[in-house]
């Protein structure tokens, strides 16, 4: 082999190592700002808060059943009790306020009585709905 082809060899093989080592550092680079990219978007959407849940349906399995103790079984309630029945204040946190209350629904239809006096039949259904106040 002559001293040119030698020389040509070796500045081929240079060559070839200095773009492979280039492709490597490039994909490193594009992987890095991939999981930079995918970590943002991961904070993200743990910067936004889940909206809480503002509607409950609840069905009676069996005849004789208590409203209260069928919704208790599924959700945290917060309760008032008044003179003329218990009131849910909150349902999993979520508390009415000066602007918002809970309504309770017996089949569809606004409840005649609060929870604790409410008692079902199978297939019977209660409904708690985060609803605003509307004067």
């Amino acid at each position: 082999m002559s001293k040119f082809s030698r020389i040509l060899s070796l500045v081929l093989f240079a060559l070839v190592a200095v773009f492979l080592l280039n492709e490597a550092r490039v994909r490193q680079s594009s992987q890095v700002a991939e999981q930079n990219v995918a970590t943002e978007v991961v904070q993200e959407q743990a910067a936004e808060p889940e909206a809480p849940q503002t509607e409950f349906t609840f069905t009676a399995v069996k005849d004789g059943q208590a409203a209260l103790e069928l919704v208790q079984a599924e959700v945290e309630l917060t309760l008032k009790e008044y003179p003329f029945g218990t009131m849910v204040e909150g349902v999993n946190g979520l508390m009415a306020d000066s602007g918002h209350f809970w309504g309770l629904y017996q089949n569809g239809e606004f409840a005649q009585k609060g929870i604790a006096e409410i008692i079902l039949q199978a297939g019977e259904t209660i409904t708690l709905k985060y609803e605003e106040i509307v004067l």
